[in-house]
């Protein structure tokens, strides 16, 4: 049986006056036709203020056959910051130029290549979400990654979305490595153990021993900060590239570490072999699904 499709302003004028009642103001709009003839679809951020003047946000998603997605904004009762609520206009490039009508307004795409249409959204504790769209519902991809996704990346010309996470630093942290954990888009999720993902970490481990064992630029050799610093970051990637973690604690064992960086070095290796013991995590087991409370299901 055909269904017939309905109007896609009556549709938009529906959440207009929803988000209206609310306070609520249009900042960003994406527009795109959804594959196999499914039709227009828009997708609409908005802000605005709670009761105690608190900015919040809201995501509306609408297809000419009803509403698709709806998000937002938190409730005063509701304490979890890393509920995704924020629309990004474009998560590789930063924010795009405002209309006339302070509007950002930008294409809706397929930022994976699975052949749907996608969406980023951000929580205010500046977590990332990636959703599929349909012409009924949405649904966020699984996330796998031992660390938080807060970066959207673009590691290769032509791969897609990337989503990428930082550990929390150590306290009075005096050696500060630069440690970033990758996911990219492999059998229906972001995961930190595909192909692409293992070879870009195997990469980054492959620069920091060439670094490590080319002869110094330098009058003296690297100070032990510098030495140290290079070595958690190798462990990090090595691990991060599918490398047996007994084999990377030896190689880290193996550092001398004076006391003044005794507590700092001991406190990455403990998360480096905590790191090395579990399965990459799925970082969206809070996310509503596209049968969820706040996202329509087929109907």
């Amino acid at each position: 049986m055909l269904i017939q499709a309905s109007d896609l302003g009556a549709q938009l004028q529906i959440i207009d006056q929803e988000t209206a009642a609310r306070g609520l103001t249009v900042v960003t709009e994406l527009r795109g036709n959804l594959p196999r003839g499914g039709g227009e679809v828009v997708a609409r951020g908005y802000r605005g203020v709670d009761r105690l003047g608190r900015p919040i946000t809201a995501v509306r998603v609408v297809s000419s056959r009803g509403l698709v997605l709806t998000l937002g904004p938190r409730s005063l009762r509701d304490l979890d910051h890393f509920r995704a609520t924020e629309l990004l206009a474009h998560p590789l490039l930063g924010d795009v130029p405002l209309d006339d009508d302070d509007i950002q307004r930008a294409s809706l795409g397929d930022l994976n290549g699975d052949g749907s249409l996608d969406v980023v959204l951000r929580s205010e504790a500046g977590t990332l979400e990636v959703w599929s769209l349909r012409a009924f519902s949405a649904t966020p991809y699984p996330i796998e990654l031992t660390t938080l996704p807060t970066l959207a990346l673009d590691i290769e010309p032509g791969s897609g979305l990337s989503l990428g996470g930082r550990p929390q630093p150590v306290e009075t942290d005096q050696l500060q490595p630069d440690l970033l954990e990758i996911a990219t888009f492999e059998s229906g999720r972001y995961t930190g153990q595909s192909a692409a993902a293992r070879a870009y970490h195997a990469r980054r481990a492959r620069e920091l021993t060439t670094e490590s064992r080319s002869p110094s630029t330098e009058p003296t050799a690297p100070d032990e900060t510098t030495r140290l610093r290079r070595a958690i970051e190798r462990a990090w990637y090595t691990l991060l590239a599918g490398r047996p973690r007994t084999e990377v604690l030896t190689a880290l064992d193996k550092e001398r570490v004076s006391s003044e960086h005794e507590g700092v070095f001991a406190a990455y290796r403990t998360r480096i072999a905590r790191m090395g013991s579990r399965s990459a995590k799925t970082t969206t087991e809070k996310t509503p699904t596209g049968q969820g409370a706040e996202t329509p299901a087929r109907r």
